[in-house]
């Protein structure tokens, strides 16, 4: 009934922006189901010199200083209230979900048709808010129809916890295997959930590099930070101090360290110990009891490279080379996943050779959206890219006996195990955030291991607040040895702050220990909860959150300094409540 009243109310339309700036208004089909409204757009009613497809803009209205607020994918929640004037891409598109609350109604949208080419748009003007998915086509014309559900939520599931249920249940039903089913079948898996996750960025060139275009003769040398004999010692003292389990990630052994000649990664480089004294190390850790698995790219290519060829670079429009910014190996090429396949199955060949296992690390693919190709020898759509990164993640997934990356964005939900940092840094310094909501997690989480945010990476030797994000949103403890590494400007930031793990001399090898013991104590009181699915968060009072898993364990977070009398919840601090059998 609700949903026959609001299709009275409702104008279905979408307008295709055209690449001359003009404007197409297009009717858009409306079908209405239980609890929800599926509207699609057939690809062949688009015209043909669409640039964006603004996906029904007026589909809700949300007025200043009414109780509610719209919800966007990068974990924002945006109230009714206080906003400038503004039309702009609310945020990374992580996932194909956004959400509304008003005073009449709440509901979840997904996008189920062309997500790839998809974006989030915020929408304030007047006094009127509005939140609806734009489609980027840029005259290609469409792949697939264009489609979104709408979700209404009534009673206890009007909310944004709500809307993250709803589009996890619609994941589960796609086919998407919960992290305790999992882990059943993959070791590797079932360990990294109980173990700490430490990154050792063992060497690197200079970053931004003098050099934009390197030839093995303008190379810049390779500092060495931590080669393989300093991370055996690391590992005699994790031991020492009780650190039973722990997954490490070797970053920059290749041939010239981090970002040295990708897609090019042997010879073992020598500056870390060579080819020998990576087996060693890798066999020591793993007759440790430690899981040791490294970091790869299979997005990032660079002139340097002794398998380099123009051929494998994705292009532009007008057949130019895609360019990326400027890492250690000098000006950074974009590399088309279909033009490269067989080099990547080659690298991840000789990985597994030199022993790794675990979770293995592929760079970048899961934290940026999928990408276009527009070379004739290899074009792809963006549904298409995801398609040949899913087949690299899987490859390597089968042999090594899982798959990390640097995010968690959507595309790669199907396939990935964990992601280093959900966030760059939470939404604080965005305009329409006025809270920060663990939306992904509410979806992804028991799914799919994560650590929050950069603000997480290292939290024990952060203020408390870090500890606190990592708690709320249910992370998994991640570390990075040599996280600084970039020479810092006004333009050009180290992402991952400037506290940093080092085990360089006795008294940095001592603090980083303490600092990673402690950390896996506190873990222990909570690891059990990745396998379970976060249900529910919610606001107590300003800066106090209670977070409600699937298992009926609660949270309680108190990230204000006064104590939270209701449950005397002491300032900077938090409580775990098991449900009493």
């Amino acid at each position: 009934m609700f949903i026959d009243a609001f299709l009275k109310t409702l104008n279905p339309f979408s307008i295709a922006r055209q690449k001359d700036g003009s404007a197409v208004t297009l009717p858009t089909e409306i079908t209405a189901d239980s609890d929800r409204i599926i509207a699609r757009l057939p690809k062949e009613q688009i015209p043909p010199d669409t640039a964006a497809l603004d996906f029904l803009p007026d589909f809700f209205i949300g007025k200043e200083g009414e109780d509610g607020y719209m919800v966007f994918p990068g974990n924002m929640l945006c109230r009714f209230s206080g906003h400038e004037n503004v039309t702009k891409q609310a945020c990374s598109p992580i996932m194909p979900l956004f959400g509304a609350k008003t005073s009449a109604f709440c509901f979840a949208g997904v996008i189920t048709g062309n997500r790839e080419d998809s974006i989030i748009m915020a929408d304030i003007r007047d006094g009127q808010y509005r939140t609806y998915p734009r489609f980027q086509l840029e005259g290609d014309g469409a792949p697939a129809d264009l489609q979104v559900e709408y979700i209404f939520l009534i009673g206890e599931d009007a909310d944004y916890s709500g809307m993250a249920r709803a589009y996890r249940n619609m994941r589960l039903k796609d086919g998407l295997i919960p992290l305790k089913d999992r882990a059943k079948t993959k070791p590797s898996l079932a360990y990294a959930v109980d173990a700490p996750y430490i990154r050792i960025r063992m060497g690197w060139k200079p970053v931004p590099s003098p050099v934009p275009e390197q030839t093995p003769e303008t190379e810049p040398p390779m500092f060495t930070a931590c080669g393989c004999g300093q991370v055996s010692l690391l590992l005699d003292a994790m031991q020492k101090s009780g650190i039973d389990k722990a997954e490490l990630c070797l970053v920059g052994w290749n041939i010239r360290g981090h970002d040295g000649r990708w897609p090019q990664a042997l010879p073992v480089e020598e500056g870390i110990g060579g080819e020998v004294g990576l087996r060693a190390l890798i066999a020591k850790a793993q007759s440790m009891g430690y899981q040791i698995t490294c970091h790869t790219n299979s997005s990032d290519a660079y002139r340097i490279a002794d398998c380099w060829d123009d051929g494998f670079v994705r292009k532009n429009r007008d057949g130019s080379l895609q360019k990326g910014g400027t890492w250690s190996g000098g000006q950074m090429y974009n590399t088309c996943p279909k033009a490269t396949y067989e080099i990547s199955r080659t690298m991840l060949d000789q990985v597994y050779a030199l022993g790794f296992r675990g979770l293995h690390y592929i760079d970048v693919v899961s934290v940026v959206p999928p990408k276009k190709c527009c070379d004739p020898n290899h074009p792809l759509t963006r549904a298409e890219d995801r398609e040949w990164y899913t087949k690299i993640f899987r490859y390597a997934a089968d042999k090594m006996g899982g798959i990390a990356s640097e995010g968690g964005f959507d595309h790669m939900s199907d396939i990935l195990d964990y992601g280093l940092y959900i966030h760059f840094g939470g939404n604080r310094t965005n305009p329409l955030c006025d809270e920060d909501i663990p939306l992904w997690q509410m979806v992804y989480h028991g799914i799919i291991l994560h650590n929050p945010s950069t603000n997480t990476v290292n939290y024990p030797l952060k203020p408390t607040d870090s500890l606190l994000e990592e708690v709320e949103f249910g992370g998994r403890p991640s570390f990075y040895y040599y996280s600084r590494f970039v020479t810092e400007s006004e333009t050009r930031k180290n992402w991952m702050g400037t506290v940093d793990m080092r085990c360089s001399t006795p008294d940095e090898l001592a603090e980083s220990i303490a600092a990673l013991a402690q950390s896996y104590e506190e873990y222990k009181t909570r690891r059990d909860l990745q396998y379970c699915f976060m249900d529910r968060h919610e606001k107590l009072a300003d800066g106090v959150y209670k977070v409600t898993y699937s298992d009926g364990t609660v949270v309680l977070v108190n990230r204000g300094e006064a104590t939270y009398e209701p449950e005397t919840l002491a300032g900077k601090s938090y409580k775990i409540l098991r449900r009493q059998n």
